[in-house]
């Protein structure tokens, strides 16, 4: 049976403590939180492997890199041109918020495609060579 009971404790401590089953609720949410934190790195560890998988196949392949798409195939250096995979810290921030981004790409997007999901990475992509590859988490 579910028990919710409020219980004030030493200010020192906290203004007061909220209980479920006995046990505080920071508690539960401390577990939660960390337990989120533990699957966001089990995540972004599935995407460095993928873009390592990516640069053993002749890609030059880098998460956050640079701040938009601009500044970031401007830094790619002409020889490497022809295979690249990236995203940037605005696809970075979508990323992080909506689990989501979009790569920017040259080379074979149906090779970076079958990486990416090979990895546990969920990708959209039209087949197009002008459009943007959807990694999604």
């Amino acid at each position: 049976m579910l028990s919710l009971r409020w219980r004030p404790i030493p200010v020192m401590q906290s203004i007061c403590t909220l209980e479920f089953s006995g046990i505080p609720i920071f508690s539960y949410i401390r577990i939660f939180y960390i337990c989120l934190i533990n699957q966001k790195q089990k995540v972004m560890s599935k995407i460095t492997e993928a873009f390592k998988e990516l640069r053993k196949l002749g890609y030059f392949a880098r998460q956050n890199f640079w701040c938009c798409q601009s500044c970031a195939w401007a830094a790619v250096q002409e020889n490497k041109s022809a295979k690249v995979v990236f995203y940037h810290k605005q696809d970075t921030d979508d990323l992080k918020r909506r689990g989501r981004c979009h790569l920017a790409w040259s080379g074979d997007g149906h090779e970076i495609c079958q990486v990416l999901n090979r990895h546990g990475i969920t990708t959209e992509w039209e087949g197009d060579n002008a459009k943007r590859i959807l990694m999604i988490l």
